[in-house]
């Protein structure tokens, strides 16, 4: 099979498969004619509409958006794709029922697109977002045309009435979050990313505009739009016996949080890029602010800093190294120039271990002080155990960087106090 390096290769996979999903939608009545109700539309709406049926291999429906979702009133958010609004739909058998909310992302065909390629990104998206249910996901419910005669199309969302994480770091931009309520959204962010990667998907572009919060806290992941598939389920696995991951090829997303290899890489792994923009976002709950404008080395005072913050890492754990090299040589010339007891051996371990801890401890100090010297240190505001963490997912080498399978297992992470039920 060929590498999908675009949405259009989880589309196919999906639905031309070995073992495709199949995406049961709509209202499967049978019609009295042959063209579902639209024997009135424009040409080119019936040829947008059956392409778009097609290619979701679904039975044109007859029920409107107002009868399935409701009426779409205020506008919650704006981006390129167009406008999100919510749907308010109200049980009229029932006076006393409860009014349903549902989040709408709108579709409008752009002047200078074809059918084809509306087609295209259309169902891309959904089809990745309507097989993703994880509690830190946002549920992707609908796709479907606003009305009978509108080229625009709806995607029908779960509605989260917390907003999202980019305006609450803005309310709180002067000292961040509280630590415990970055961690538990951290918690929730690596929980969903996790699943996603375990269903083969990379976002490509995480960031808190893209992370919804309800009003009880709950995190969920948004917006598919840049979303790619690096591996396909029902694939054999590579002669180790692991799976094959597929490259990702482009810049997508939002420069604060886009990995450095995606700048200096013809192709990357799209699981370590998430990781990345983890590992950012993490900083910005507890700091309030960004890390840096773009993580481009000459580009970027701050992230020049942090790159030197990390040489000097390196150096100095380098430097520790050999000093422990070198004194594990002398105790070994001396032991060959002395008769040493078994008891004068248990002494020399709990030495050597000592002058270890001796050299950490001296390493940390250095590199402490020469950070603060030349202002390197960007993580200076993190507690020590969350900042090794954030450090190894903020590595500057994609392939060095962890991948969620081992975050989940780190001490400090599982240690974080769940505010949500997993």
């Amino acid at each position: 099979m060929p590498a999908p390096g675009r949405l259009t290769g989880l589309v196919d996979g999906l639905l031309h498969g070995e073992n495709p999903f199949r995406i049961h939608w709509g209202d499967k009545k049978q019609h009295s004619d042959d063209s579902g109700g639209q024997s009135c539309l424009d040409p080119a709406l019936q040829e947008e509409r059956a392409a778009v049926d097609a290619t979701l291999q679904r039975v044109p429906s007859n029920s409107s958006f107002a009868h399935k979702w409701g009426a779409c009133q205020e506008v919650i958010g704006r981006g390129a794709f167009g406008v999100v609004r919510v749907a308010h739909k109200k049980d009229t058998s029932s006076p006393n029922s409860k009014e349903q909310l549902f989040a709408v992302k709108e579709f409008r065909k752009r002047s200078s697109e074809s059918t084809k390629g509306y087609v295209k990104r259309l169902t891309s998206e959904f089809c990745i977002a309507s097989t993703l249910h994880q509690t830190n996901v946002i549920e992707t419910l609908d796709l479907l045309p606003l009305n009978d005669n509108s080229s625009l199309y709806c995607q029908v969302m779960g509605y989260c009435d917390g907003g999202d994480l980019f305006n609450l770091i803005y309310d709180c931009s002067y000292t961040g979050l509280e630590i415990a309520e970055a961690n538990c959204f951290f918690k929730q962010l690596i929980r969903g990313v996790h699943y996603l990667h375990s269903m083969g998907i990379a976002h490509r572009d995480l960031k808190p505009e893209n992370l919804l919060l309800t009003a009880t806290g709950c995190l969920k992941i948004s917006d598919f739009g840049s979303a790619e598939c690096f591996s396909v389920v029902w694939e054999q696995p590579d002669s180790q016996g692991q799976p094959v991951i597929y490259k990702s090829h482009g810049l997508v997303g939002s420069e604060p949080y886009i990995a450095p290899e995606q700048f200096l890489q013809d192709e990357y792994d799209a699981r370590r890029v998430d990781v990345w923009s983890c590992g950012v976002i993490y900083v910005a709950m507890r700091t309030g602010s960004h890390l840096w404008h773009v993580a481009k080395q000459g580009e970027d005072e701050a992230y020049d800093r942090y790159l030197k913050f990390r040489r000097l890492v390196e150096d100095e754990r380098e430097n520790a190294r050999k000093e422990r090299s070198l004194r594990r040589q002398q105790l070994q010339q001396q032991k060959l120039h002395s008769d040493v007891s078994s008891e004068g051996a248990a002494s020399e371990s709990s030495l050597s271990q000592l002058e270890r801890e001796i050299s950490i401890l001296k390493a940390k100090q250095v590199i402490k002080k020469k950070a603060k010297e030349g202002g390197y240190d960007l993580l200076s505001d993190l507690d020590f155990e969350s900042k090794k963490l954030i450090y190894k997912l903020l590595d500057p080498s994609g392939d060095k960087r962890i991948l969620t399978t081992e975050i989940l297992t780190k001490e400090w992470f599982a240690n974080i106090k769940a505010c949500q039920v997993e």
